[in-house]
């Protein structure tokens, strides 16, 4: 059962890896420029959305997503200055993290889709497939609850309620 959370892991690293491998820096860059404009604009949909706030732009989000922007553009010159002695070394490194980037801009282009939509069935699952969520409604359809690191079933815990 514990290799339900790490399933995921194992699948995203190894998808990075292959696009870190086959793709290029240009192909990489583009797909985060792209994941950043599109994050930005649906987080300003998904405030605008929210009828919970009168205003319809945060420029505290827009703000907190400019300082991730450069904490990744510093990270990557480190990383340049740590790894230039090895060129291959340096560029696969590079595009692997700009792609982990770029899932973690979709996961949230997706939360902030379902701020915006919130009766698509389509983008709600796409955003539960993207994030955890799925292992948890599986988890929940199968009756299987996590308390700590033990995993009991729901008959289990009923049955325990009867006997007290």
């Amino acid at each position: 059962m514990i290799m339900w959370y790490d399933m995921k892991n194992y699948l995203l690293m190894t998808l990075t890896g292959l696009l870190g491998i086959v793709s290029t820096f240009q192909h990489a860059f583009i797909a985060l420029f792209c994941g950043f404009i599109l994050n930005f604009l649906m987080g300003m949909g998904a405030d605008a959305a929210d009828k919970t706030t009168k205003e319809s732009f945060s420029i505290k989000k827009a703000t907190e997503g400019i300082k991730l922007l450069m904490f990744y553009v510093i990270t990557i010159f480190c990383l340049y200055g740590m790894t230039y002695p090895e060129p291959k070394l340096t560029e696969t490194v590079i595009k692997w993290l700009t792609y982990i980037v770029s899932y973690f801009y979709l996961t949230n282009i997706f939360r902030n889709a379902t701020k915006i939509f919130p009766d698509s069935r389509a983008i709600a699952f796409i955003y539960m497939f993207l994030s955890t969520e799925v292992f948890i409604k599986l988890k929940e359809m199968l009756g299987i609850k996590n308390k700590g690191n033990e995993l009991e079933s729901n008959y289990d815990d009923e049955n325990s309620q009867k006997t007290s």
